[in-house]
């Protein structure tokens, strides 16, 4: 995801100006909107699947549907990733590796212990979603923007995709192993097919300088078109919630979500305070404890998506993070950048 959110968010959360006259209200309602048009749409999908399963239920069948579109959103969300900027976070690797254990180590064994307070679909979707790798380059953009250094968030971001054919299924292997059958070669080289090779080829096709260009000057648009890749992909995962709920698969979703809301953010405000303190308690600079802070703690949608209907858990577990690392990280990333030193 180099960057699956928006990038008007850091700004407008950071604080709700109070309306003082009716006539604004409309525009400014106008203007959240279109600020958070995401979320109002991750949870439109997420409502139309949900309801509308049954009579859907046709489109989660399509395996190669979801895997074309999860190559697809890769490939073009590795197009504006900075690739020739990992060098100069290899000149101070130990942050970064701070980082990668934290969001593939750290992160799924607490995720697994949380697990054990939701229901087994929301617990096997929130460990599908703390094993998959940081998010592509947004944590970059977040950590640039709170006066971080980002080269080792794009670090993080490239070693933890890039490995996440091998590492994820043998997490889901060990974690998940009574709960959900899986072939840990086929997952393997599913993974590799739809996220290490779009990225590659990515990388390859950026050499060419048209494509370079055009990855450069047309960054929002490529956004605007991952996004919608990635709503496509919720309203799958949406309608096999609806299935598994109308067969009586949950007796009470509305407190299973509360349940899951107060895990995920749980689970990424530790890690992200973790990172905070381990990087300060290293002696790391607070540039450094900022990068690793976020890129530890933030994961990707995508991949999360995929892993989530692949295993047949819940995807809720995913958006859930997803969403809550948008809010938690927007707010922390104003904090960090008004504290930051004046030049």
């Amino acid at each position: 995801m180099w960057h699956f959110s928006y990038q008007a968010t850091p700004i407008v959360i950071k604080g709700l100006e109070s309306v003082s006259s009716p006539s604004r209200s409309e525009p400014l309602l106008l203007a959240k909107a279109r600020t958070h048009w995401f979320i109002i749409a991750l949870i439109f999908v997420l409502t139309i699947g949900y309801w509308q399963a049954n009579r859907l239920a046709w489109i989660s069948e399509l395996t190669w549907l979801r895997t074309s579109i999860v190559a697809i959103v890769m490939f073009a969300m590795a197009l504006p990733i900075p690739l020739r900027q990992v060098g100069q976070s290899l000149r101070k690797p130990w942050p970064s590796f701070l980082a990668i254990v934290l969001n593939m180590g750290a992160l799924p064994l607490l995720a697994w212990f949380l697990s054990r307070f939701l229901e087994p679909s929301m617990a096997g979707g929130l460990i599908v979603a703390a094993v998959v790798p940081c998010t592509l380059a947004s944590a970059a953009v977040w950590t640039r923007r709170a006066g971080g250094d980002d080269t080792i968030a794009i670090l993080v971001t490239l070693v933890t995709s890039s490995t996440c054919f091998l590492v994820a299924p043998l997490w889901l292997g060990w974690l998940l192993a009574q709960s959900v059958k899986m072939d840990g070669w086929v997952a393997a080289s599913d993974l590799a097919l739809t996220v290490l090779l779009p990225m590659v080829l990515a990388q390859i096709a950026t050499l060419q300088p048209r494509i370079a260009t055009f990855a450069k000057n047309y960054k929002l648009q490529i956004s605007l078109f991952c996004q919608i890749g990635i709503l496509s992909m919720v309203s799958i995962g949406a309608i096999q919630i609806g299935l598994r709920t109308s067969g009586g698969d949950s007796n009470s979703p509305w407190l299973s979500f509360m349940a899951v809301m107060i895990v995920t953010v749980t689970l990424h405000l530790v890690i992200l305070g973790a990172g905070w303190w381990l990087a300060r308690l290293f002696g790391m600079d607070r540039s450094s404890q900022i990068a690793v802070a976020l890129a530890g703690s933030q994961k990707t949608l995508m991949i999360g998506l995929k892993l989530a209907v692949d295993c047949g858990v819940s995807v809720v577990p995913m958006v859930v993070y997803h969403v809550g690392q948008l809010v938690i990280d927007a707010a922390l990333v104003e904090k960090w950048r008004k504290d930051s030193p004046k030049p």
